[in-house]
């Protein structure tokens, strides 16, 4: 479990930081949509089993292009308060 390149250890934070906020995300009465649940359930466990995998050893390096889009989405949840459903909204 040596996680030494700089890469890894920030898309593994990224990864992380997405997590927690959508587990943070409060409802506050707004509807159930089953279908943006699911897209946060998908986006929940792929960052669980890219961290797991980073940890394990699976997964040895990380691109630069794959770390800025995680970093990206993660600015983009935040900005949005972990409202999956804020990303596909039209205006």
């Amino acid at each position: 479990m040596k996680i030494a390149n700089p890469l890894c250890i920030i898309n593994m934070l990224s990864c992380l930081l997405i997590m927690v906020r959508i587990i943070t995300w409060k409802n506050n009465g707004s509807r159930f949509k089953p279908l943006i649940s699911f897209i946060a359930w998908l986006l929940l466990t792929s960052c669980m089993m890219l961290i797991v995998s980073l940890i394990l050893g699976y997964y040895r390096l990380a691109e630069s292009s794959e770390v800025v889009i995680n970093i990206i989405l993660c600015i983009a949840i935040f900005y949005s308060s972990g409202n999956i459903a804020k990303l596909f909204k039209k205006r």
